[in-house]
């Protein structure tokens, strides 16, 4: 038997209901905004039939709801996944990020002479900002593996690798289809190098992000 306890307080955020079980135990389920709980009264505690006593207990248990801090986006939280369960915490992310994107830098500096290169052969070609980019892809990488293999098929990387370097692609790209590729994983990325249309940028790919510079800026 559900009874609807709506009717027991003023507080028009929280729905409230009692139910009793055939053998006389009584639970009180609170949805309080995002919460939902419960706790259960007993059959041998007096007097739990009498609708003050509910009426007490539950506006004790609404004002414990009040006082918990509610979950937020950037809380971490444990969820079931295929199975497992699995840490999301939106604050760590960030952090990850942020440093990807730092490591984004110094790949663009490591690279400092060959960007110069290729500001010059943009020069010579005669090719406007609008229509080229110049790449930096981390071939190891996830995401700099499939845009390096798309702009070199069949390159091999491998020759790097035994020598103890990390492969790295190198060159001009059509400035359409870079966009369209990091807008696919990198959101700020791709933001970024679409409101820059007029500016010779470098795009960097590196730890499963992408990060977009002024070609024409000191490295």
């Amino acid at each position: 038997m559900n009874i609807g306890l709506l009717d027991l307080t003023d507080n028009k955020e929280n729905d409230l209901f009692l139910t009793i079980a055939p053998s006389g135990r009584a639970t009180v389920s609170v949805l309080s905004g995002d919460i939902a709980t419960g706790f259960q009264l007993t059959p041998d505690e007096e007097g739990f039939q009498q609708a003050e006593r509910i009426r007490n207990a539950l506006q004790k248990w609404i004002e414990h709801c009040r006082s918990i801090k509610p979950v937020s986006e950037s809380d971490p939280v444990v969820r079931e996944i295929d199975g497992q369960l699995v840490l999301d915490d939106p604050t760590a992310l960030g952090m990850v990020r942020a440093v990807a994107k730092i490591n984004c830098r110094s790949l663009l500096q490591e690279n400092a002479d060959r960007i110069k290169h290729f500001v010059d052969r943009v020069a010579v070609l005669g090719k406007a900002p609008r229509d080229v980019v110049i790449v930096l892809l981390n071939v190891n990488d996830k995401v700099g593996c499939v845009l390096a293999e798309a702009l070199m098929p069949g390159h091999e990387w491998q020759t790097f690798r035994d020598r103890g370097e990390i492969p790295v692609a190198r060159g001009l790209a059509e400035r359409a289809g870079i966009q369209a590729a990091i807008e696919e994983f990198d959101t700020e990325a791709g933001t970024k190098l679409k409101e820059n249309p007029d500016m010779l940028c470098v795009v960097t790919v590196q730890d499963g992000v992408a990060e977009v510079f002024d070609a024409m800026a000191p490295v």
